[in-house]
């Protein structure tokens, strides 16, 4: 569910009677959803802690941001790297591909991409007309550089839709990246043009989840796990990468464009927070 479905399905509820059983039905599933977009649970100390944060603390500066992670983790800014022309033209033999049947539009190839959709392949024979391609172990999110032994013919001979067949290369390796440590920290950040200001867009909002109303807007600022890269975008800006705990991919953070308003090792909270929170009725006693 998109954002602007999310926001129809609010709107749909808002205009219907209180109690009524399709309002009840429309605010169930929303909360289900909301529930299931985090990998992992944020406990209710977090969410005050989460709280407190935006409450209280300021953007960072982005060098002092950048010489924290320099200083936790090693790692060192990577600058950037030219930008390899995108390879055009025939799949050559060896290529590595993967196949999509929902793009493909080759009518002679619809059993082949629907057998083998999202399989990672490499091209082992090319012919006058097609390809004959070599099928690995796995799929693209679990690729393996042992062949299967499975091998099916593609008739065309390009990388697109006229054949169901891409060129591809694995994603990084997140897990093996990084500062070698398994070191976990705890980010508070606001992406550009993200606000956490306004309650709620609309009053029954505050209803989808009562208790962390902070869940739609706050927990979405809060991510924790592995920090994985330290770099600097071609526009001269620096950023740096999570492989976190919330989200099934990595979330790359720029302090420049961005807001990153706390950063620390988890279990290194600030002394005093939980009082102060306390006291501004952030999180009850």
């Amino acid at each position: 569910m998109n954002k602007t479905d999310r926001s129809a399905m609010i709107r749909l509820a808002s205009s219907l009677p209180a109690g009524s059983e399709e309002r009840r039905h429309i605010l169930s599933a929303l909360s289900e959803r909301e529930a299931s977009v985090e990998k992992v649970a944020i406990s209710e100390d977090t969410e005050n802690f989460i709280e407190w944060v935006l409450a209280t603390q300021s953007k960072m500066n982005p060098n002092a941001v950048v010489n924290f992670i320099e200083k936790k983790t090693g790692l060192e800014p990577k600058q950037p790297a030219a930008k390899k022309p995108a390879r055009r033209g025939p799949l050559q033999l060896g290529e590595t591909v993967l196949v999509n049947e929902r793009k493909n539009t080759n009518p002679l190839n619809v059993d082949a991409c629907k057998a083998y959709h999202n399989r990672v392949g490499m091209v082992e024979k090319i012919g006058d007309e097609g390809l004959t391609i070599a099928f690995y172990k796995g799929d693209n999110e679990h690729p393996s550089t042992e062949l299967s032994g499975d091998k099916q013919y593609f008739d065309g001979l390009g990388s697109g839709k006229t054949t169901g067949l891409y060129r591809w290369t694995p994603k990084p390796a997140y897990a093996e990246s990084g500062d070698g440590s398994r070191r976990m920290f705890e980010v508070v950040y606001l992406r550009a043009g993200q606000s956490v200001d306004q309650r709620s867009m609309e009053q029954i909002e505050q209803y989808v989840d009562r208790g962390t109303q902070k869940g739609e807007n706050r927990n979405r600022a809060y991510y924790s796990g592995r920090i994985i890269n330290l770099a600097i975008s071609k526009k001269g800006q620096p950023y740096f990468s999570m492989a976190v705990q919330q989200r099934d991919r990595p979330v790359h953070m720029n302090p420049v464009e961005g807001k990153v308003l706390y950063i620390g090792p988890i279990g290194g909270r600030p002394s005093g927070w939980e009082r102060d929170a306390i006291e501004m009725g952030l999180a009850a006693k």
